[in-house]
């Protein structure tokens, strides 16, 4: 509820008339006096409160943009910003102290970041699933309807996301031949009515390939059959890379192994996440 409003009164002295009145007592200017001071205070609280509020809304929108900043740095910024200004990197300078400014003689040993022994045995290995991750996302997020082949992948991923490759590509493959089958069907079809329009065959033998509205729908159904069969298959790869990824992360022991571990099965996660809303 919006406050009151106030009416101002402005109270003046009696001013003397052409007859010639009194002049206005003391005690009246006094309360005039009295009145204008307890208004101009009322006013000036007024303002101060409104310019109060006014700061309060700019600090806390302020504040807000701060966090969403600060959010985008820290969930976007390895994706999008060079290696040294993401947040871990800076959080750790910032633990570790500042390093000297780039105009002051520096040692070139300062720049080299140490790597844990942990991390280095596990490179190679996380390098592969991470390599793995990226090409089921790409095949996951296919359109098969629009692609006339399978994407192509990579031989020398982590073996044991090989074989879950390997099997979303073949089933593409039997959905795109069945596919395939059906445009001829339908070209045979269309190419056979077109004979007949133009009446330049009287003979039934040059019909014999045409083939019956049974076979189109049954081949109009497998089709259908290979594309779930496609989309099932992927669900169960995300499935199962979620477990073997969190298999293999048991054993990294260093801090970016960690790191890696918690990014790739967050983006697997995701994967799922995208199916479970297709459903």
């Amino acid at each position: 509820m919006s406050d009151p409003i106030k009416v101002k009164m402005q109270l003046h002295a009696a001013r003397p008339s052409i007859q010639g009145a009194a002049p206005p007592r003391p005690a009246a200017q006094a309360a005039v006096e009295a009145v204008e001071a307890r208004w101009r205070a009322e006013d000036k609280k007024i303002k101060s409160e409104r310019r109060k509020k006014g700061c309060v809304g700019c600090l806390a929108w302020l504040f807000l943009l701060l966090v969403a900043v600060g959010a985008a740095w820290y969930f976007l910024g390895e994706k999008y910003l060079p290696p040294e200004y993401t947040f871990p990197r800076v959080w750790e300078q910032i633990k570790n102290g500042w390093k000297p400014s780039a105009s002051l003689p520096q040692n070139p040993q300062d720049d080299i970041v140490p790597v844990d022994p942990a991390d280095g045995k596990t490179a190679a290995e996380r390098a592969k699933i991470k390599a793995f991750v990226v090409q089921l996302e790409k095949l996951c997020a296919s359109d098969l309807s629009k692609q006339i082949g399978s994407i192509g992948i990579k031989t020398d991923a982590w073996p044991i996301g090989q074989a879950m490759l390997n099997e979303i590509v073949s089933a593409d493959n039997w959905y795109f031949k069945a596919r395939e089958k059906l445009g001829e069907m339908e070209a045979q079809n269309e190419k056979t009515r077109k004979l007949r329009t133009e009446e330049r065959s009287t003979k039934r033998g040059n019909y014999v390939n045409q083939y019956g509205s049974h076979e189109i729908n049954r081949q109009r159904n497998e089709v259908d059959r290979k594309l779930e069969s496609c989309k099932r298959i992927r669900v169960q790869a995300v499935e199962r890379a979620i477990k073997a990824v969190k298999a293999a992360s048991s054993q990294w022991t260093g801090p970016e192994s960690r790191k890696d571990a918690a990014q790739l099965l967050k983006r697997l996660d995701n994967l799922a996440t995208k199916f479970k809303d297709k459903k």
